[in-house]
């Protein structure tokens, strides 16, 4: 690769790699931003769900 320094062990260099914003270096969009937001939004929810349970006990 000429014109970068590149790692001859992992092969990545500083400024190599998807440029941000890529969407085709994502594979399954599991760690997005909106991905993370929903998994805490529907933890959220379970604890205020088990809270109501528990209350009503």
């Amino acid at each position: 690769m000429q014109g970068k320094k590149q790692c001859r062990m992992p092969g990545g260099a500083g400024g190599s790699g998807a440029l941000n914003g890529n969407r085709h270096a994502l594979k399954t969009g599991l760690h997005t931003k909106e991905m993370i937001e929903q998994r805490q939004a529907v933890s959220a929810l379970l604890r205020r769900s088990c809270q109501m349970l528990d209350d009503l006990k």
